[in-house]
C-alpha cells in the first residue's frame, strides 16, 4: 500500500483537515519470557505441563513445579536458583496470602520476584 493510499484511508471522510492517526509500539519478543517463574490458575487456558516443556525449551534455567491442592492458584512455577533463597513452602505462603484474593482462576501471571540477602558477621576491633 502506497503512503498516498494509506493517508487517504486515515481521514475522516472527504474532509482534508482532519486526519485519524494510528500509533503503534513495537518491543522486541524476549527469550526466556518468563524469569522467575509463573503462578497458573486452576481453569488458566494452558497447564503446569506444557508452561514446563516451554520453559524447558526456551529457557537454559531449570525450573520447578510447585502444585498447589486446593483454591484459586493450581501450580507454581519456580525457577530452581530461585528455591535455593526461599523455601517453596515460603513462597506458596506468601503467593497464596496475596496473590490468591485478587487472582482468578483463569489467569496466569509471570513471577518477578526480588530477594535480599543481608550479611553480616561479628569481628572483633583488636585486630
Amino acid at each position: 500500500m502506497s503512503v498516498s493510499r494509506v493517508d487517504r484511508a486515515l481521514r475522516c471522510g472527504d474532509n482534508p483537515w482532519v486526519d485519524n492517526h494510528a500509533l503503534i509500539r513495537l518491543k522486541a519478543f524476549q527469550f526466556p519470557i518468563v524469569k522467575d517463574g509463573l503462578v497458573v490458575g486452576r481453569q488458566a487456558p494452558v497447564n503446569a505441563e506444557v508452561l514446563l516443556r516451554v520453559l524447558a525449551v526456551f529457557s537454559t534455567q531449570p525450573f520447578e513445579r510447585i502444585p498447589i491442592p486446593l483454591g484459586t492458584v493450581a501450580d507454581i512455577i519456580v525457577r530452581s536458583a530461585i528455591l535455593k533463597k526461599i523455601s517453596g513452602q515460603q513462597m506458596v505462603d506468601l503467593l497464596l496470602k496475596r496473590l490468591a484474593p485478587v487472582m482468578d482462576e483463569k489467569d496466569v501471571f509471570i513471577l518477578d520476584t526480588e530477594i535480599e540477602l543481608r550479611l553480616s558477621t561479628v569481628f572483633s576491633a583488636d585486630k
